[in-house]
């Protein structure tokens, strides 16, 4: 039984729940795995900047928020 977990969206999903428990290193695994799936991802990119933040990872937050401005379409 395959569980979805080959679709960034999946991932993504699973590690706003991860996020939403506290497991800021499981969430930020997850949207990992979806940026290996889908390096371009908006929203993958923008989650695990915000779980980098809480965990303290600035200098990580900081990358992802800077990719995520360059992926944006206009007007995004």
């Amino acid at each position: 039984m395959k569980l979805g977990l080959e679709l960034p969206e999946t991932l993504i999903a699973r590690g706003v729940a991860r996020q939403q428990l506290g497991d800021l290193k499981g969430a930020a695994a997850d949207y990992t795995a979806a940026l290996a799936l889908d390096p371009g991802n908006l929203y993958a990119l923008i989650d695990r900047a915000g779980a980098r933040e809480l965990s303290g990872d600035r200098t990580g937050a900081v990358e992802d928020y800077k990719e995520a401005l360059r992926v944006a379409p206009a007007g995004f």
